[in-house]
């Protein structure tokens, strides 16, 4: 897979987010994936970073931030093929 820089209020061309809140105990709707709850988000149709970031806030959650392999991987895994919009870690 590759990454993208998008503008955050771009058009939408995406329908997916992934979104990450804190673990160890996750809530129904969520999995543990890299030592966090995540959660996969779909939209019917395509959606701006903005939204999709509304949508994991809605959820309790935020854009995950990939600031590892491990979690990179995990985030591969849970997006597949398609990708979808994830959040910013320096």
């Amino acid at each position: 897979g590759k990454w993208e820089t998008t503008p955050c209020n771009s058009p939408g061309v995406v329908q997916a987010g992934l979104c990450e809140r804190p673990g160890p105990a996750c809530s129904s709707g969520w999995v543990i994936a890299a030592g966090m709850c995540s959660r996969f988000v779909r939209a019917a149709k395509a959606m701006t970073w903005l939204e999709a970031r509304s949508r994991c806030h809605a959820l309790g959650g935020y854009l995950a931030a990939l600031g590892t392999r491990e979690e990179n991987d995990a985030a591969r895994s849970l997006l597949g093929p398609a990708g979808g919009f994830i959040g910013l870690h320096k």
